[in-house]
C-alpha cells in the first residue's frame, strides 16, 4: 500500500484519526486559514475590504461544503494564506531578525503547501517568488540571509518529495501518482487537447456560478478589464486566481466534484478579495450616490442568492448522502454476525458513489462488518482468508431506491 498523494494532508489526517478528531480537523484548519486570509487582506487593502472579502468567501457553499469534507484543499489554502501573510510581513520588516524570521515562516508555509498540493501551491506562489528574487537574478542586489532562510524549507520540501518518489517508484523523478497511472502528468495529448483545456475552463466558471452568486463571478471577470494603478505586489494578488486557472489548463482532469470546481477552491477567496477591493474602491473614490446604491444592492443580492444556494445544495446533498450511506446503515442494523459485504456497482441515485470510493474500512480491519470489491470468482480468496464470517453482495437498487443485501 502507498499513497499516490504528497504527504502533507495524509500526515494531518493520520494525526486526526489517531486522536479522534478527524471530522473537526478540516473545519478547524479552514477557520485558521480564514484568520490569516483576513490578516492578509487587512494588511494589503484595509479592514473594510478584508471584512467584505471574508463575507463573500464564507457566503459560498462551494467554500464551506468543501471545507467540511476530507479534501486536502483546506490545508493547502491554510499554507497559502500563511505564506501571503508571512510574505507581506517579510517585505515590511526592517530588523535583521524579523526579516529572517518572517522569511523562514513564509518559506515553511510554501514548503508545506508544496508537499500538500504541489501544482496548486507552485502556481500560486511562483509570482511572489519571482517578484522577490528577480532583482537578485538581474544582479541588482546581492543575496542576503533572509533569502537563504526562505529557501531552506522550500529546498527541504523538494528533497522530501524526491525521497517519496524514490521509495515508492524507485526513481527520483517518477511521482507516486504517475507511477500508479502513467497518464497522470501535465500536458496535452490525443484525449486531452488545447480545445479540451479551454472547454474545461469555461465549464468550470459556469459550474462555479452554480455554487457562488453569478453576479460576483461576472463582476470579477469584468473588473479584469479595468485599468488601475496598482503596485506590483497588488497586481499579483489581483491575478492570483488566474494562476490556478492557468496551471490546471495543462492538467487533463476535469477537477469538478459534488461541491464545485475544486481545482479552483484555493483561488476562490482571492477572487472574492479582488471583488471586495473593487467594491470598496468604487465606493470610496467615485462618491456617486447612484454607484454607492448600486454597490449596496449588489452586496445585498449576495445574501438571498447565497441563502438559496445553501438551501438548494444542502437539500440535494442531504438526500445524496443519505442514499450513499444507506447500504452501510442497512448492513449495520440488519447483520448481527461478523460479515463481509462485497459492494457491487454504484451506490445511491441522486449522486452516485463509485465502487472504488464505496469500499471503506478502518485500517485495523477488525470491524464486525468489512467491505470489499465484488470481484466475482476472486471473492473466494478473501472468503477463505476470513472463514468465520458471513458473506453478502451489497448494491443499490435504483428502481426501488433502496439498498439490497444478498447472502452469498
Amino acid at each position: 500500500w502507498f499513497s499516490v498523494y504528497p504527504p502533507g494532508w495524509p500526515l494531518l489526517m493520520a494525526f486526526g484519526l489517531k486522536y479522534h478528531f478527524l471530522d473537526s480537523l478540516n473545519p478547524a484548519i479552514i477557520a485558521a486559514a480564514l484568520f490569516f486570509f483576513f490578516l492578509t487582506a487587512k494588511k494589503l487593502y484595509g479592514t473594510s475590504t478584508a471584512w467584505i472579502a471574508a463575507l463573500i468567501t464564507t457566503l459560498s457553499p462551494f467554500f464551506l461544503f468543501t471545507a467540511a469534507a476530507y479534501f486536502s484543499h483546506p490545508t493547502c489554502f491554510l499554507t497559502m494564506t500563511f505564506f501571503t501573510f508571512g510574505f507581506l510581513k517579510w517585505k515590511e520588516s526592517q530588523g535583521v531578525f524579523q526579516k529572517n524570521a518572517w522569511a523562514l515562516a513564509a518559506g515553511s508555509a510554501l514548503a508545506y503547501g508544496l508537499i500538500t498540493r504541489y501544482l496548486t501551491m507552485a502556481c500560486f506562489a511562483l509570482p511572489f517568488v519571482i517578484l522577490h528574487f528577480w532583482p537578485l537574478l538581474r544582479r541588482k542586489r546581492k543575496i542576503q540571509a533572509d533569502d537563504i532562510w526562505f529557501a531552506i524549507p522550500v529546498l527541504l520540501s523538494f528533497v522530501l518529495l524526491l525521497y517519496q518518489n524514490k521509495i515508492i517508484s524507485g526513481k527520483l523523478f517518477n511521482a507516486p501518482n504517475h507511477f500508479d497511472k502513467r497518464w497522470e502528468k501535465l500536458g496535452f495529448r490525443s484525449d486531452y487537447t488545447v480545445i479540451d483545456g479551454f472547454f474545461y475552463i469555461i465549464a468550470r466558471f459556469f459550474y462555479l456560478m452554480d455554487w457562488a452568486p453569478p453576479a460576483l463571478i461576472v463582476g470579477y471577470l469584468l473588473s479584469m478589464f479595468l485599468k488601475q494603478q496598482r503596485s506590483p505586489l497588488e497586481k499579483i494578488f489581483r491575478y492570483s486566481f488566474w494562476t490556478l486557472v492557468l496551471g490546471y489548463f495543462f492538467y487533463y482532469s476535469w477537477g469538478g466534484n459534488q461541491f464545485g470546481p475544486r481545482y479552483y477552491y484555493e483561488g476562490f477567496p482571492f477572487l472574492a478579495l479582488e471583488a471586495a477591493f473593487q467594491i470598496h474602491h468604487f465606493w470610496t473614490t467615485q462618491g456617486n450616490k447612484k454607484i454607492q446604491k448600486c454597490l449596496v444592492g449588489l452586496l445585498l443580492t449576495f445574501l438571498p442568492s447565497s441563502g438559496y444556494l445553501f438551501y438548494k445544495q444542502g437539500t440535494f446533498f442531504e438526500e445524496a448522502s443519505r442514499q450513499r450511506r444507506s447500504l452501510y446503515d442497512f448492513a449495520e442494523t440488519s447483520l448481527s454476525r461478523p460479515s463481509i459485504v462485497f459492494i457491487h456497482g454504484f451506490l445511491g441515485d441522486r449522486l452516485v458513489m463509485s465502487e472504488d470510493d464505496a469500499v471503506r474500512n478502518k485500517p485495523s480491519l477488525d470491524e464486525k462488518i468489512l467491505y470489499a470489491h465484488d470481484l466475482s470468482e476472486k471473492n473466494k480468496t478473501l472468503m477463505a482468508f476470513y472463514p468465520n464470517r458471513s458473506y453478502y453482495r451489497g448494491f443499490y437498487d435504483r428502481k426501488k431506491n433502496q439498498p439490497v443485501l444478498e447472502l452469498i
